[in-house]
């Protein structure tokens, strides 16, 4: 718990242009993920929208995770890196939380 706390203040503490730098640049690297095993980049954009996501910091990060899986032209490991997040994402928010901040229903 202390650790996620530490993350949480020292990526809050990023200027919103390096936050969003971050970001894109991780979703980027989601598209060119090809390897057989769990992806860091998943890992790193799970941590970045359960911090954000209660914020109302990255509102539309939902919407987007959800296009990868809709895109015909997405690889079946992005698929599976989306779902791995989309799935941590749960684990820690909850998805009762996640649907009263976004009105998102699932």
């Amino acid at each position: 718990e202390i650790e996620k706390l530490g993350f949480t203040y020292r990526w809050l503490k990023f200027k919103d242009e390096t936050r969003s730098y971050i970001k894109q640049n991780c979703l980027r690297a989601l598209e060119l993920d090809d390897t057989q095993r769990p992806s860091l980049v998943a890992s790193c954009l799970s941590y970045i929208i359960c911090v954000e996501l209660p914020r109302d910091m990255w509102p539309e990060s939902m919407n987007i995770l959800f296009e990868y899986l809709k895109n015909q032209t997405s690889s079946e490991i992005t698929r599976i890196s989306v779902l791995e997040i989309i799935g941590s994402i749960f684990h820690e928010i909850g998805v009762k939380k996640i649907n009263e901040l976004h009105s998102i229903r699932f």
